[in-house]
């Protein structure tokens, strides 16, 4: 397979030059799963083929001190089961839950037991067989300082868990008809090598992304793994990228069986430092040049869903706290849909899809900041033409120009129907310069300048600087450069 480096001045010289039409995917009003007045944190999710919803999620009691709980929903997510303690712990920190269900719709749960002790931690599985939990599985009992754990099953409910150890290095076994297997360890004393994702197409094969560490630099590679399970053998690790890795990551495949990776990673190379989201997909053993999708995120999620629409879920800092964003691709263009907003989205979120449907559950912390619960949130898997949608634009025909630029940059862009528009510009850091739009606007054609100020008037140093504009449910996060 062929590794790449990617011209990321092509991608944002596209964002400038072409016009960008932005429309907002319809998602329902979110359901409080959890309803606590504790902190939970860090949700999975599954769908059983009953159609019925199944989350479970971090419960923190006290510092050092947290619990897994389960919850499911038989009515597509309207109404939710009283959360129950499925780790039974009297003490320790349990963290990392992960669930998944076979083809008989028993539900896996793997979570991390003992956290505040790392050398000592280890991985626990429990299995629900439709009317009871079984009792406690150590996965890894004889190996403890196990963590960063996660799992994947394939079409013979063939379950793995994998699993990083104390010498940087992943490791995993698989559990089938009740029986474990030995512990592999795939690519020997090489490394460091992690896993962050993974997934197992329909002939077994399984796809991962992670990381790789370059042992003399020390710096972490966006990478590919491959394992052929025909021939029960991993491929050499794919190196995508060679800049800093941030966490994130996720994997999903198209019909054809194709990897779709989504990251964040580092947009320049000296501080202040930027960052972004970027998408590739793998066709015909050659990585397409990444796409940019928006620019100072956090998390990421993926789904290709039955209509092989990619949809990309991102964790966004905003200039008032976070907000959870939708990202479709209609006609060439990321198009971003606002799903929430708080003053903190905590971890990252998770998705699913059945039927006709996008499932995504997220922690988001209560507005006092005392305590955090579990929501989700659904909407229709996108059918329509492109047309179509461009009809239901909020605004379109954005232009940033010139850029970089030294006295004056213009924005131009036109509403197809009233509401209010926004435009917020921050530094690198996070911090909010200068709001420099917030009215109610009519449908037509609107032009703002900004002559490079913060919000007393002050000339800002040059440097790269992040558009945020908001029209409704709708959003697009871009970088700008003053440069005098």
């Amino acid at each position: 397979m062929l590794s790449f480096k990617y011209l990321l001045t092509i991608t944002c010289l596209l964002f400038y030059l072409l016009p960008i039409n932005i429309s907002a995917q319809e998602w329902s009003e979110p359901v409080n799963i959890s309803n606590t007045e504790f902190v939970e944190y860090s949700p999975d999710i599954t769908i059983t083929q009953d159609n019925i919803i199944h989350v479970v999620w971090s419960h923190k009691i006290e510092t050092n001190y947290t619990k897994i709980y389960y919850s499911n929903s038989n009515d597509f997510g309207s109404t939710w089961s009283l959360p129950a303690d499925i780790s039974l712990n009297d003490e320790f920190e349990c963290g990392n839950a992960h669930i998944l269900h076979d083809s008989e719709n028993n539900l896996f749960v793997s979570y991390e037991y003992d956290l505040g002790n790392p050398s000592q931690t280890k991985i626990i599985l429990r299995i629900y067989y439709g009317s009871n939990w079984s009792d406690i599985i150590g996965v890894t009992d004889t190996m403890p300082g196990s963590d960063h754990s996660l799992m994947s099953i394939d079409k013979e409910d063939r379950l793995y868990v994998f699993w990083a150890y104390q010498d940087d290095k992943f490791y995993y076994k698989y559990y089938q008809n009740e029986i474990w297997s030995d512990v592999y360890l795939p690519f020997g004393t090489n490394g460091p090598y992690f896993i962050n994702e993974c997934v197992c197409d329909l002939s077994n094969n399984i796809h991962c992304i992670g990381s790789s560490v370059n042992p003399t630099l020390y710096y972490e590679n966006i990478t590919y793994y491959f394992y052929d399970f025909s021939s029960s053998i991993w491929h050499e690790p794919d190196v995508l990228t060679e800049n800093v890795l941030y966490v994130g990551n996720d994997i999903d495949l198209n019909s054809n069986g194709e990897p779709n990776l989504v990251w964040r990673e580092r947009t320049n190379s000296t501080p202040p430092y930027n960052d972004g989201t970027f998408y590739s997909v793998l066709s015909y053993n050659n990585w397409s040049i990444p796409e940019l999708i928006v620019e100072d995120p956090w998390d990421q999620r993926i789904i290709i869903d039955k209509n092989e629409n990619v949809n990309i879920f991102n964790r966004e800092k905003t200039p008032y706290g976070s907000q959870l964003v939708h990202y479709l691709n209609y006609g060439s263009l990321w198009e971003g849909s606002i799903i929430d907003t708080s003053v903190y989205l905590t971890k990252t979120p998770q998705v699913s899809e059945i039927n006709d449907e996008l499932f995504v559950t997220y922690a988001k912390s209560h507005p006092s900041g005392d305590f955090a619960d579990i929501w989700i949130s659904k909407s229709d898997i996108y059918t329509g033409t492109y047309e179509a949608k461009y009809k239901k634009n909020s605004f379109n025909n954005i232009k940033m120009y010139p850029n970089p630029f030294e006295q004056t940059i213009t924005f131009d862009f036109s509403l197809i129907r009233e509401g209010n528009m926004s435009i917020y510009i921050s530094d690198l850091y996070g911090n909010l310069v200068i709001k420099l739009l917030d009215e109610y606007k009519l449908p037509g054609k609107h032009e703002v300048i900004w002559v490079g100020t913060d919000a007393n008037g002050k000339l800002l140093k040059n440097g790269i600087y992040l558009v945020r504009l908001v029209a409704g449910k709708n959003v697009i996060t871009k970088s700008v450069e003053i440069l005098r």
